[in-house]
């Protein structure tokens, strides 16, 4: 595809995604909180804020997620 440019990779998040949920778990432990199964975690993003134009469409790709191929998710602005 034309104009496909890689921002960031995985590691933008204390190096391992699994690290954030750790520091998370910690952080909540302190202050007597904890995670409990069936929470939702929304770790942020991986890449760099970028504006948003009608029409632009981004594109990213998780690698690891299942044993087959990348799960792909794309959003098209309006």
């Amino acid at each position: 595809m034309p104009n496909q440019e890689v921002l960031a990779a995985f590691n933008a998040l204390l190096e391992h995604p699994l690290d954030v949920v750790l520091w998370l778990r910690d952080d909540l432990k302190s202050v007597g909180k904890r995670l409990r199964q069936g929470d939702l975690l929304s770790l942020g993003t991986i890449t760099p804020l970028m504006p948003v134009e009608s029409g632009k469409t981004i594109r990213a790709q998780y690698f690891g997620l299942t044993e087959q191929e990348a799960v792909e998710l794309s959003v098209i602005f309006e």
